[in-house]
């Protein structure tokens, strides 16, 4: 119960879950899985298909969009919600875990539509 209750914590202070009660969320953390990954190892890869969305509960992502660099993420910020909801591929971007190791929530695909 502790890590479901961690990962309530964690997607509580995310704006795509802002709206959502401790409670309402707690159906949402028990789905999640813990994802690690260590500095320099890839996330998710461009185009691949969008099967989780992620929400960094600490470290950095760098995002590549055609191998350049777009933007990079910090704890508390999500990546991969787009492609979760239409069930595009990933959108031409990739994140890679950088700096520090990367920690993130994912919530796969199969488990938001219960």
């Amino acid at each position: 119960m502790r890590d479901v209750l961690d990962r309530v914590r964690v997607l509580r202070d995310v704006p795509l879950f802002a709206a959502l009660s401790g409670e309402e969320l707690y159906p949402v953390a028990e789905v999640a899985e813990r994802v690690a990954r260590d500095a320099g190892e890839q996330v998710v890869a461009e185009g691949d298909p969008s099967d989780a969305l992620f929400v960094l509960a600490e470290g950095r992502c760098e995002v590549l969009r055609g191998g350049s660099r777009v933007s990079e993420l910090a704890a508390g910020q999500a990546f991969g919600e787009l492609g979760v909801l239409d069930g595009e591929p990933r959108a031409a971007t990739s994140s890679q875990a950088r700096s520090w190791s990367c920690v993130g929530t994912g919530l796969a695909r199969s488990a938001m539509r219960k």
